[in-house]
């Protein structure tokens, strides 16, 4: 009775878990269409979500029935879903470094890599020596001594990534609103039921949960970006204001960038060359800035960069950083682009200044 109340609580779950990611995969289809980075990483997350979804629910069903196949069956699901902890931890580690700041280091890279190839050559063995779980002679699904192992390797990645975020606040003090805890908890939740609860999984439903709300958070800041370049644009000014009253840092600094040379691309090259002339320097400016402050698009030919007053004495680094990937487009292009670049800084203290101020401020001096 209790087995058949399990196996109704893990199809009922599933079933939601799965309706919501085909709902979220409708409503974003165009994220399947439109080729970059994060929605690469969200559309692989939402798979991996809906097929765990199907194969937990197969696991439930062919657990304990007798014959060759079943017994194949329970092996293939479980390390299916176990793989895809490791796989889906990975995925939101890297959508972090997408949309934060930056890259990881070398060696923090190095050590994400050996935990996920551990968690991997876990389950390799687990297929000729039972560690992480095994199947016993009635087809039976049980845990094995190092599955713990594997759960600690699960909430080693979510602690990873929500680190990176809390190191990216801490340190840089400019951070867009993120839904890191909403994302979190939710798995948090269905790993410790999972844990405390034995025949009781509630994984990746909360996994839906989680990436579900993910895509509603990236989808409600994505109003604010431009639709060509995806960069923030002006219209998010605003909301850096919230944003900056709420963090521990007062004093702020503000770099306002002017790029000279983009429009005379449209008559050599039509629309589209001017397109891809701007999509490729909001990258460049994107990889000066992004790994110490935020940039937004002020306007066609301008961009706002902020950082936190802690790197204020680093402004003229970034400001050379910004000259160096401009000038490395001038020699790949060499024949099309002839750009150049203008800079103005101030510093700002939020409790009394308003962002919109700073920026036509310092924008007055390239009109001068």
């Amino acid at each position: 009775m209790i087995g058949q109340i399990n196996m109704s609580y893990a199809h009922i779950s599933n079933l939601l878990g799965l309706a919501g990611c085909i709902i979220v995969a409708i409503l974003n289809r165009r994220r399947f269409v439109e080729k970059t980075k994060t929605n690469t990483i969200l559309i692989l997350l939402l798979l991996c979500v809906a097929i765990s979804c199907v194969a937990h629910s197969l696991s439930v069903v062919v657990d304990g029935r007798s014959g060759g196949v079943m017994r194949a069956l329970v092996y293939g699901t479980n390390t299916w879903l176990f793989m895809t902890n490791t796989i889906s931890g990975v995925l939101w580690i890297r959508f972090m470094e997408e949309n934060i700041h930056g890259s990881n280091s070398a060696v923090h890279f190095r050590i994400l890599q050996l935990v996920s190839m551990l968690s991997y050559m876990m389950l390799f063995i687990n297929m000729y020596v039972p560690v992480i779980f095994s199947v016993n002679g009635r087809n039976v699904y049980e845990r094995q001594h190092l599955f713990l192992l594997y759960m600690v390797i699960e909430v080693f990645f979510l602690i990873d990534a929500t680190g990176m975020y809390m190191k990216a606040k801490y340190v840089y003090g400019v951070i867009v609103v993120f839904p890191v805890w909403t994302y979190v908890i939710p798995i948090l939740i269905g790993m410790s039921i999972q844990f405390l609860v034995y025949g009781v999984s509630l994984i990746w439903p909360c996994t839906a949960i989680s990436v579900s709300i993910l895509f509603a958070s990236f989808n409600n800041q994505e109003k604010y970006m431009d639709p060509l370049t995806g960069m923030y644009n002006s219209s998010y000014l605003d909301e850096l204001q919230r944003i900056f009253k709420k963090n521990r840092y007062n004093e702020y600094v503000a770099l306002q960038i002017f790029i000279q040379g983009i429009g005379p691309i449209r008559s050599e090259l039509g629309i589209q060359g001017e397109e891809k002339a701007r999509i490729a320097v909001t990258r460049a400016i994107e990889k000066a800035i992004k790994p110490m402050g935020i940039v937004i698009m002020y306007d066609e030919n301008s961009y706002s960069a902020f950082f936190s007053k802690k790197l204020a004495d680093r402004i003229e680094e970034y400001i050379g950083f910004v000259h160096d990937e401009i000038d490395a487009l001038n020699r790949e292009n060499s024949d099309i682009y002839s750009l150049s670049v203008k800079t103005e800084y101030m510093h700002f203290n939020i409790e009394n200044s308003n962002i919109r101020d700073v920026v036509d401020t310092l924008e007055q001096t390239f009109r001068a």
